[in-house]
């Protein structure tokens, strides 16, 4: 399930006490109450959300009108025979349609018309990217194919030739075992691929218990670590692998690749996006001393400048 918000693509005013409906996804439900406490930061107050999930009205099944075929070949021409094919009918809805080739790569699939399904869903504002069937072909040795924005009025052929990919063999150069509350949450090389860098952190129920920031080398072996007071969510490592921790103890923590400190810095709140800038000299990060976003120098620590959206309720 994708996260709820994102999926609604206009702004809802809710007022106290009213209750809004938000369309998020087409697909069988899963139900249940959940609740969001805010905080607003200038007096302290708190107010609460309730969401409830829950199935929607039952549609009538869409006559399957239209159709898709075709061929999935390698690129020398040779058929893929029993190949799986997936077609999807919009980008964020969980509803596809799936069928395998035959003996001489040859596939065909029955959908409903992209027209009657844009009936179905009405006029009202949707939560969708696009309203079209993508379809996915993947086969291990190959390069994945696929094809969007099908709209087939009554028959569509689209044909797929897969290109191979060079294999690859992999063997253990080292790893590394920690005993700790959290799981790592990122982990990140530095250049040359010298390094791995991680930070601990774990999706709620939140522990709000001490992490750690760590460097490793190719062979497992631990270089630094730096502690921390709770988990990090944000986390990015530079071109010269100074790396940035965005973290829920109200810090940002700026290391260079040897470990050493260039600033700890104290936002006030629960940090939890950070990132360098392609020269590696400055960090956005937020949200930090009642701003949106602020631009470090990576250097110093100093706060270049400041973001606050304008007239956003806290």
């Amino acid at each position: 399930m994708q996260h709820f918000f994102e999926l609604n693509p206009f702004p809802t005013e809710i007022a106290p006490g009213d209750t809004v409906i938000f369309e998020f996804m087409i697909a069988p439900a899963r139900k249940g109450i959940t609740s969001i406490t805010f905080t607003y930061i200038e007096t302290g107050e708190q107010a609460s959300l309730t969401i409830e999930l829950t199935n929607g009205p039952p549609t009538q099944p869409l006559p399957f009108h239209a159709a898709i075929q075709g061929q999935v070949t390698t690129s020398d021409g040779t058929p893929l025979v029993d190949q799986e094919v997936i077609v999807y009918l919009a980008i964020n809805m969980a509803i596809d349609f799936r069928t395998r080739t035959d003996h001489q790569g040859r596939y065909y699939l029955e959908a409903p018309l992209i027209d009657d399904i844009r009936q179905m869903l009405g006029t009202r504002p949707l939560p969708y990217t696009q309203i079209g069937y993508t379809l996915i072909v993947a086969r291990e040795g190959y390069k994945p194919e696929y094809r969007e924005h099908v709209d087939p009025t009554s028959r569509a052929t689209v044909n797929f030739s897969l290109e191979p990919v060079a294999t690859r063999s992999y063997r253990l150069t080292g790893e590394h075992t920690f005993n700790a509350p959290h799981g790592y949450f990122w982990i990140v090389q530095g250049p040359g691929f010298e390094q791995l860098f991680a930070v601990q952190g774990r999706h709620p129920p939140e522990l709000r218990v001490p992490g750690h920031i760590i460097a490793i080398d190719r062979q497992g072996n631990e270089q630094w670590r730096q502690p921390t007071g709770d988990e990090c969510w944000g986390f990015d490592v530079s071109i010269y692998g100074t790396v940035a921790a965005g973290c829920h103890d109200s810090k940002v923590y700026l290391r260079n690749a040897s470990g050493n400190i260039y600033a700890t810095i104290a936002t006030d709140q629960m940090d939890r996006a950070v990132r360098f800038s392609p020269d590696g000299q400055t960090l956005v990060t937020g949200p930090l001393a009642n701003n949106d976003a602020a631009l470090l120098d990576v250097r110093t620590g100093n706060m270049l400048w400041t973001y606050k959206l304008p007239g956003e309720m806290q």
